[in-house]
């Protein structure tokens, strides 16, 4: 019960990162002199999003090798934003 109320507020947080990131995008757009850091905070903002959604839901359905692998996959995505 525990690990499905946690997995739940975790995809919340996912789905708000998302909301959060694309009013970011929006309000970029608005701007005249756009910063140099804004394409990198919208990809690791959808990036992280993405995570705090897809890997709660991996922890419900129980896939532990995909579970695994979704480890690895992260470590790669923060090596190369990172």
């Amino acid at each position: 019960m525990v690990i499905i109320i946690i997995s739940l507020v975790l995809i919340l947080l996912g789905i708000l990162q998302l909301y959060l990131t694309y009013r970011y995008s929006q309000n970029i757009k608005k701007l005249k002199i756009r910063p140099t850091t804004a394409p990198f905070a919208i990809w690791s903002g959808v990036v992280f999003g993405i995570f705090f959604i897809v890997f709660p839901i991996l922890v419900m359905i129980g896939n532990v090798k995909a579970i695994s692998n979704a480890g690895h996959v992260m470590s790669i995505i923060g090596g190369i934003l990172f």
